[in-house]
């Protein structure tokens, strides 16, 4: 695993076509922008298991577990 520090505003390049932002911090908790072609596959970790046909945790909204990605 290699790990970074980032300041807000920025950013980590994956590849050519992946661009990773730290857009915010605050208390305990990073607000993340991903910048990918709409073709990847994006998926915040703990969500992992639902893709594979799990059901969503109780009182979860299927909707809000969404990860926005800006597509150039």
């Amino acid at each position: 695993m290699l790990v970074l520090s980032r300041k807000t505003d920025q950013t980590i390049h994956i590849g050519d076509q992946i661009k990773v932002t730290i857009l915010k911090i605050r208390n305990n908790c990073v607000k993340v922008g991903v910048e990918a072609p709409q073709r990847v596959n994006i998926l915040r970790g703990e969500l992992e298991s639902n893709e594979l046909g799990e059901a969503h945790p109780q009182g979860s909204d299927k909707d809000s577990n969404r990860l926005l990605v800006s597509v150039k």
